[in-house]
């Protein structure tokens, strides 16, 4: 689990998603659940990376 506090400055999170491919979901639960309630949610899409042959338009 991940907390952090409240900030007026912006907030990086990195995290390391499985090899395996597919969508999951990640949400707040602050606030007895209330976060959740309002919509803190989401998805996280992992697919493979498809190189471009521009390199500058690659993002692997």
């Amino acid at each position: 689990m991940i907390v952090i506090g409240p900030s007026s400055e912006s907030t990086i999170v990195e995290f390391v998603v499985p090899e395996n491919y597919g969508e999951w979901e990640f949400a707040s639960f602050a606030a007895d659940g209330q976060s959740f309630e309002d919509g803190m949610k989401g998805t996280v899409k992992v697919f493979p990376c498809l190189a471009s042959s521009n390199s500058r338009e690659s993002r692997c």
